[in-house]
C-alpha cells in the first residue's frame, strides 16, 4: 500500500484538524495529530521514555527561533528566518510523530486504542466517507 497523504477534516466538535492515516491491526484509521500531542503529553497509559522524548523535542524549536535572534548579533540578518523555517518544519514533524506514536502504541494495546476511539484522537476511516460516494482511500 502506497502512503496515503495527510489531509484536513473537521472534527466531531466542528473544528478542522490535520489526520494522518495510519493501518492498526489491519484496520485503516485516522488519527488527529493535535490531539496526539496532548495525549503524549498527559495521558498515563504513555511510557515514561516516550514522553520525555516528546518533551524534549517539543522544546527544540523554541531553543532554535532564540538561538537565531542570539545569532543576529554576530551574523547576517538572514540567521533568524532560517531559524524560522527550521522550527517550522520541526513543529510539522513533532505533530507527525506524535500521531505515529499514538498508533503504534494503539496497535500494542487495545485498552489504549479503545480509549483513543473515546476520546475522538483516533477515527474510523467511515467517519470521513459519506454513504453516497466511493470509498476512498482505495
Amino acid at each position: 500500500m502506497s502512503r496515503l497523504p495527510d489531509f484536513v477534516a473537521p472534527r466531531t466538535d466542528g473544528t478542522l484538524a490535520r489526520y494522518r492515516w495510519k493501518a492498526i491491526s489491519g484496520v485503516l484509521y485516522a488519527v488527529d495529530q493535535e490531539r496526539s500531542e496532548d495525549v503524549l503529553a498527559k495521558h498515563p497509559g504513555v511510557p515514561p521514555p516516550t514522553r520525555v522524548a516528546h518533551r524534549f523535542w517539543s522544546v527544540v524549536p523554541a531553543l532554535v527561533l532564540i538561538g537565531g535572534l542570539v545569532a543576529l548579533v554576530w551574523l547576517p540578518w538572514y540567521t533568524p528566518v532560517i531559524g524560522f523555517f527550521l522550527a517550522y518544519g520541526l513543529l510539522r514533524a513533532m505533530k507527525a510523530v506524535a500521531a505515529n506514536w499514538v498508533a503504534d502504541l494503539s496497535e500494542r494495546d487495545p485498552g489504549f486504542l479503545a480509549q483513543m476511539l473515546q476520546l475522538a484522537v483516533i477515527r474510523e476511516k467511515s467517519a470521513f466517507q459519506p454513504a453516497n460516494e466511493r470509498p476512498w482511500p482505495p
